[in-house]
C-alpha cells in the first residue's frame, strides 16, 4: 500500500507544477472512405468539431497530452450510378453516405515556440447514418433516408489522428491556435475484403484554448 501511496504523491506533486488548459475548435475539411471495393469515391465536405482538455507537465519541458470529446462527420460520394426510381423506371444520379460519429482522443502533444505537434489513437461511435440518392435531373425528388447502427461492430471505430499547427496568446490565459487535422478510422472488417471499412478526413481547424 505504501509503495502507491508513495508513488500517487510524486505524480501530484509533478503535476502540481505543470499547465492545465481547456479548449474548443471547429474543424471544417474533406472527407471520403477508404473502403477498396473497387468503386471510386469521391470526397464531401464534413465538420469536425470538440472539447478538450491539455496538460503541459512544466514551462521547461515542450511536451505534454491532450484528451478530447468531438463530433465528427464521415460519409463518402459516388457518382453517376444508376437508381431504379420506380417500376421499371432507371434514372442516373449521385449517391451520398453520412455519418455523425462522437469521438474520443488521447494525444501526446510536442511544442515549440508558437509551433506544436499532436499525435494520438481516437475511438468513434456511429450515432446515426444518413443515405441519399442525389438525382441528376432537377425535376426528380431526391430520396433521403436515415438509421442509427443496430449492434456494436457496425457503429465502433478506432484509428489515429494527427495534427500540426500554431498558436498565439491572445491574452495571460487565452491562447488562439489553427492546425492541420488528418484522422483515419477503421470500423468493422468487409466479409468479402481483407482490408476494414474506414474513413479519412483532412480538416483545418481553429480554436481557443484557456489555460488555467
Amino acid at each position: 500500500m505504501k509503495p502507491i501511496l508513495l508513488f500517487l504523491s510524486l505524480l501530484s506533486f509533478h503535476f502540481s507544477f505543470g499547465q492545465h488548459y481547456f479548449g474548443v475548435k471547429v474543424a471544417p475539411g474533406l472527407q471520403t472512405t477508404t473502403y477498396d471495393s473497387g468503386i471510386e469515391y469521391s470526397s464531401t465536405f464534413s465538420m469536425r468539431s470538440g472539447l478538450h482538455y491539455g496538460y503541459r507537465f512544466n514551462e521547461a519541458k515542450p511536451w505534454g497530452i491532450q484528451s478530447g470529446v468531438y463530433y465528427n462527420q464521415r460519409g463518402y460520394r459516388i457518382n453517376d450510378l444508376t437508381f431504379q426510381h420506380s417500376a421499371g423506371v432507371f434514372k442516373s444520379g449521385d449517391y451520398i453516405s453520412k455519418r455523425n460519429n462522437i469521438g474520443l482522443n488521447v494525444l501526446l502533444k510536442v511544442e515549440r515556440s508558437f509551433l506544436y505537434a499532436s499525435a494520438g489513437p481516437c475511438f468513434e461511435f456511429t450515432v446515426t447514418e444518413t443515405g441519399i440518392k442525389d438525382y441528376e435531373i432537377e425535376s426528380l425528388t431526391d430520396i433521403k433516408w436515415s438509421y442509427s447502427p443496430d449492434n456494436f461492430s457496425e457503429a465502433f471505430y478506432f484509428g489515429y489522428e494527427l495534427n500540426l499547427g500554431t498558436q498565439f496568446s491572445i491574452t495571460e490565459k487565452l491562447q488562439f491556435f489553427t492546425e492541420l487535422s488528418m484522422n483515419q478510422v477503421f470500423g468493422e472488417k468487409s466479409e468479402s475484403f481483407e482490408n476494414r471499412i474506414g474513413y479519412f478526413n483532412m480538416n483545418l481547424a481553429f480554436g481557443i484554448n484557456y489555460h488555467f
